[in-house]
């Protein structure tokens, strides 16, 4: 291990050896029961969201079902500081306040989530392949979430490495008893979900099994060309890379979901969560860099299990996940994958001190022609999360996390220290310094290809680098928790983000042989950096029949050295406001009628910005402009509820994504049965 991590490491530990000397009993331990008010991704523990260090934000079940969302991208729209863009029919990119398109240059398969970690019961979830989570290719349905909750920051400390922006923690349901319930949805463009889950509870065993499919149809059967620079017909572009094996251009988006989980009660001397996931999707998205239009075909099949042990306070967990994924139309971006994790931690509690030390060790395998074969991505290292009472209203939270690759060589240490101060029994004040990375992927350090078109009017050599640095994310962040009153809250955050060490694909040589273009490409460090500025609140009302929340995220975003083009030599000049918007918004209002009736209005502003893609994609820009969701729910008993719902009511219908699909309305029907 890098010597400088170890001495940083040894000064930590011996910092809270003697602050443990001061503790006076006011550490309360871990809570057991979850409700509305609390929180567990934040400090992995469960606690009083007044009390939460960070900025975390959460929805539960009985939001997502009344909001009459079809998808978890519509479910996350409702949280603060999140941002998402539908591509096609529920297709969608997600991010935490717009980073993902910086910097500019990049292709519209680098737009997709990548500095924005997913989890699954804390578990990562994460394709190193080309470094990023896709949502469509979630194992879990709408019908397995108990909540979700987003924490905005860089978190990486806490939960690894691509907790750049924060980490979105979808946790899953665990019921007791036994039931059963049927979800069944139906929507214009051919659009059905249909839902299945049952549980049951044994001597204490409780077991939950669940199934989903899911079906969409795209709301046209044209494609943008960037020969044409028009949406044409699938026809008109035979014989091009990646649409050849479009059988039907208005599949969008199929997908069959199962999933298994048995767990004991928690209070047992070995407690036990385990879970089986197993996953099928065909989807059209911007997921590949493609010379031929925006949107191209892929499928996937994956199995998944997490088993998560408590024993005598030790707490492990084992995964794996098992995936074989096809891009349709390009032979070489086909591969298989395993990824194996272990983590272990150990908690000691003492009066006003909470240490949990810990280490992992995560093995991701690749193989595929694109990167000549089988190749491994290999993590371990250790943990040091903490929490301290310095006194009755002042806590502080601090954690750090030494990443080792095998490549690159070089080690990455992550870190976090938040403090926060209780005012008044109402009123929190918190303030926190964060340091995350992003992992390297596959298609950064392993890639080594000689690509040629269909038509063999482009080829293309790529070669990655096995050392190349990793990006980084400094983030600092104010805020505040103010209860207005037994019902309503306000929830401010004011932050600065920081982005460094960003490499790219640098085109060293372009030359024109004939009727073939060669080019030659190579990943490379790059001047780049990013600075954002920004403010997010969040207000919620919580009456006797009628919930109200609104929030905001304003912010400004400046890229210095900004290349001109990715073609040497490079040039770099600075940009202002570019990538990511300066203001969106989203709100939701809840009513109820009368005992059976419900009626919710959603809705979601977005002012307008721009970005800057590689040739031949070139430059995208989307208008101001806001789109309402209106939901109409009739529950005449506890067994049975009936909603109909409208969503994307707008006047503007250009695409939301580069040149994707149509932004259209849709009208929704749903039916549940409880039992």
């Amino acid at each position: 291990m890098n010597n400088k991590i170890s001495l940083r490491l040894f000064i930590i530990c011996l910092c809270l050896h003697n602050l443990s000397a001061h503790a006076d009993g006011l550490w309360q331990g871990d809570a057991d029961e979850l409700d509305n008010a609390r929180v567990v991704t934040a400090s992995r523990s469960s606690q009083d969201k007044l009390d939460s260090i960070l900025s975390i934000s959460s929805i539960d079940r009985q939001q997502i079902l009344s909001a009459g969302v079809t998808s978890i991208a519509e479910a996350l729209q409702m949280i603060p500081g999140i941002f998402v863009i539908q591509q096609s029919n529920g297709l969608y990119d997600v991010n935490i306040r717009g980073l993902n398109f910086i910097p500019e240059e990049t292709t519209i398969s680098g737009m997709s989530n990548r500095r924005t970690l997913l989890m699954i019961d804390n578990r990562p979830v994460f394709d190193f392949f080309n470094g990023e989570t896709l949502l469509e290719n979630l194992p879990v349905a709408l019908i397995d979430i108990e909540r979700i909750e987003v924490v905005r920051g860089a978190v990486s400390a806490l939960y690894g490495p691509n907790a750049v922006t924060g980490v979105i923690n979808i946790i899953t349901r665990r019921e007791s008893g036994y039931g059963a319930e049927l979800d069944l949805l139906q929507g214009n463009f051919d659009s059905s979900l249909k839902q299945l889950t049952a549980w049951y509870e044994f001597k204490g065993q409780q077991l939950r099994l669940s199934a989903s499919m899911e079906d969409r149809e795209r709301s046209q059967g044209s494609y943008y060309s960037y020969t044409d620079k028009i949406y044409v017909p699938l026809a008109s572009l035979a014989g091009r890379d990646g649409v050849d094996e479009i059988a039907d251009p208005y599949r969008s988006l199929e997908s069959d979901r199962y999933m298994l989980s048995a767990n004991n009660d928690g209070s047992e001397f070995v407690h036990y969560d385990f879970s089986y996931f197993h996953a099928e999707s065909y989807q059209q998205a911007m997921r590949l860099n493609s010379r031929t239009t925006p949107l191209t075909a892929s499928k996937l099949f994956s199995d998944e299990l997490n088993l998560k042990l408590d024993i005598a306070d030790m707490q492990v967990r084992l995964s794996q996940q098992k995936s074989f994924k096809a891009n349709l139309g390009f032979n070489d971006f086909v591969y298989h994958s395993l990824s194996q994790q272990l983590e272990v931690e150990y908690p000691i509690r003492l009066p006003r001190l909470l240490i949990r030390p810990g280490a992992f060790n995560n093995h991701n395998e690749y193989e595929g022609h694109f990167i000549r074969g089988k190749r491994q991505q290999l993590q371990s290292g250790m943990t040091l999360r903490t929490e301290y009472q310095m006194q009755r209203d002042i806590k502080v939270v601090g954690g750090a996390r030494y990443t080792n690759y095998n490549a690159p060589y070089d080690g990455y240490f992550d870190y976090q220290l938040s403090f926060g101060w209780q005012q008044y029994i109402d009123t929190s004040w918190r303030f926190g310094i964060m340091s995350s990375h992003n992992s390297p992927s596959m298609v950064a350090q392993y890639i080594d290809v000689d690509f040629v078109s269909v038509d063999n009017s482009f080829r293309a050599l790529v070669t990655g680098d096995p050392q190349a640095r990793l990006q980084r994310m400094r983030n600092y962040e104010l805020g505040l928790r103010h209860s207005l009153d037994l019902d309503s809250s306000l929830d401010v955050e004011v932050f600065r983000n920081e982005i460094s060490d960003i490499s790219g694909y640098v085109v060293n040589s372009s030359v024109q042989g004939g009727s073939t273009l060669l080019v030659e490409r190579a990943f490379e460090p790059i001047k780049t950096s990013a600075i954002q500025h920004g403010i997010t609140f969040e207000w919620l009302y919580q009456g006797p029949r009628w919930h109200f929340s609104l929030n905001a995220t304003g912010q400004t975003t400046r890229i210095l050295n900004q290349v001109d083009s990715l073609n040497a030599p490079l040039t770099y000049q600075d940009i202002d406001g570019a990538g990511a918007p300066e203001l969106f918004s989203n709100y939701n209002f809840r009513y109820q009628l009368t005992a059976p009736w419900v009626l919710n209005v959603s809705g979601t502003y977005v002012s307008a910005y721009r970005f800057n893609a590689q040739q031949p994609q070139g430059d995208y820009s989307r208008p101001a402009g806001a789109f309402h969701n209106v939901g109409l729910s009739y529950q005449p008993q506890q067994e049975l509820q009936i909603q109909i719902s409208v969503r994307n009511l707008t006047d503007q219908h250009e695409p939301q994504a580069f040149n994707g699909d149509d932004f259209n309305s849709q009208l929704w029907g749903r039916l549940t049965f409880r039992y």
